[in-house]
């Protein structure tokens, strides 16, 4: 994972972000603002970056992402093409290889002239937000015994705060219920993935390992993409994330 973390930097930049990449385990996010601080968040606290690329907690020594620099960041993920990721840039959000997701914003150019239409797309991005993929297998291992009914699966909705883990939960779950356990036999489920984060869908194929029996719809509206799944593949169960 960590290879693939380091790709998303310019060569000539990786020296610089190697030993935020070494820290992938404990990874959450890396923020770049135009003319401000480069933040981390590791390990639940929030770090800066000096000019050699180390931690440090004092502002004043924290090195300042360049609007340069941001640019060659976005367009070395879009693969110098950003035109061939405009759908993605409308949404907000890049899903990269490895599962990782690149927030973005900017000026937002929406259609219709009273602006409430659809966004045509966002330009000037001056802000990413590289939210790092953790898959933990086994985490949904205490909950799959409340999932279950003399082995049939239970219509199941979790909840919680923000930020407390629910995706990687329900990533685990979906793994177990495609796969089989000892509550229930494997059945073919249907994620609709909307905005890339269960999966982590990369040019179509889940980086994430969400079971043998899944099917995907990646980027599809919820509504649409349930009932695109109904008609089409079968599914023993769909699973939604923020529905």
């Amino acid at each position: 994972m960590q290879d693939k973390l380091i790709q998303l930097f310019p060569m000539d930049r990786r020296g610089f972000w190697e030993e935020v990449c070494r820290q992938e385990q404990y990874l959450q996010e890396i923020r770049l603002r135009v003319d401000k601080p480069v933040t981390i968040l590791c390990r639940g606290r929030e770090w800066f970056l000096d000019q050699d690329g180390s931690f440090t907690e004092r502002v004043s020594m924290a090195y300042r992402a360049g609007e340069d620099e941001v640019k060659a960041l976005l367009s070395h993920i879009c693969h110098y093409s950003l035109y061939a990721f405009e759908d993605e840039i409308r949404q907000g959000f890049i899903t990269v290889a490895g599962g990782h997701r690149v927030g973005i914003a900017g000026q937002v150019v929406v259609e219709g002239l009273s602006g409430s239409g659809r966004v045509r797309t966002i330009k000037h991005i001056s802000y990413l937000n590289i939210r790092v993929a953790h898959e933990l297998i086994g985490v949904a291992d205490k909950v799959m015994p409340f999932l279950y009914q003399k082995g049939c699966l239970l219509n199941t909705l979790v909840i919680s705060p923000p930020g407390c883990g629910k995706t990687t939960l329900l990533r685990d779950m979906i793994r177990q219920v495609s796969d089989g356990n000892s509550y229930g036999e494997g059945i073919c489920v249907g994620v609709v993935d909307e905005r890339s984060e269960i999966a982590g869908s990369f040019l179509g194929r889940a980086q994430n390992d969400v079971g043998l029996r899944t099917d995907v719809m990646d980027a599809c509206p919820k509504v649409l993409g349930m009932m695109i799944l109904l008609r089409s593949m079968s599914p023993g169960a769909i699973a939604v994330d923020e529905l």
